[in-house]
């Protein structure tokens, strides 16, 4: 198809392309409002491991920031990852999500816990109530595996979000599919209509190609009946 038989037939249902273009619009805008933004909020928890010196005093710990304890980072973000935890927090908001990651751009031993939901409230409170479970898991982890209470490692909330990163990403997604999809059920209704018109049209000129009086406006030479042929001829023929 050609690009002028494409606007062609689009400026012969030029009405349904005007309705399916104000609907479409007006639906994802409306889509768009109606959609709440999402909330996003963030807190990193520090690890630390206990340093004792040669004569058995506490040393500083930031000076052992390199040794092993980010693997304890990454089994306690499984931990809190796993399928019976998201039940336990996603359970009451259906639009809550959160994730539980080492932060990997850093060596230090971070974890970055981030919450969104479209509920500001239920946002901080489930942050909140995840850093509290990380506290329980490390001690239960250290607890199971007999490490001594005085090697434990702690956590310690280190960063808290103290405003939200607002979200913008879901209401721009609906009301770009609602306008897609309104705009697709217009340009449907005009295929549909261009396949019934081509029927319709057809058969319209094959019965004006049969009609005689059609023919007649066309140009074709008119038949003179035999009677008033006769007088004609015979006046024709008395001519000198």
């Amino acid at each position: 198809m050609t690009l002028r038989k494409f606007w062609l037939i689009l400026s012969r249902w030029k009405w349904i392309v005007i309705a399916s273009l104000i609907l479409s619009l007006g639906g994802g805008a409306a889509a768009g409002m109606t959609t709440p933004v999402t909330y996003q909020v963030e807190a990193s928890h520090l690890f630390l491991s206990p340093v004792l010196t040669s004569s058995g005093a506490p040393g500083n710990p930031f000076l052992q920031l390199g040794n092993g304890v980010a693997m304890t980072v990454d089994i306690l973000a499984v931990s809190l990852s796993d399928g019976v935890t998201e039940e336990q927090f996603v359970d009451e908001e259906s639009e809550l999500t959160y994730t539980a990651a080492r932060n990997a751009s850093l060596s230090a031993p971070i974890m970055v816990i981030a919450v969104e939901d479209t509920n500001l409230a239920a946002a901080y409170t489930t942050l909140d109530a995840l850093g509290a479970e990380l506290d329980i898991r490390l001690d239960k982890l250290q607890q199971d595996a007999g490490a001594p209470t005085g090697q434990w490692i702690t956590a310690s909330e280190l960063t808290r979000d103290p405003k939200p990163v607002l979200s913008f990403a879901t209401p721009l997604r609906n009301g770009v599919s609602v306008t897609a999809a309104v705009l697709l059920l217009g340009l449907l209704c005009i295929v549909i209509a261009e396949r019934r018109r081509g029927p319709v049209h057809a058969s319209k000129d094959r019965n004006l190609q049969k009609n005689p009086l059609t023919q007649a406006k066309a140009g074709s030479p008119r038949p003179i009946p035999d009677e008033q042929a006769a007088p004609v001829l015979a006046r024709a023929d008395s001519r000198p």
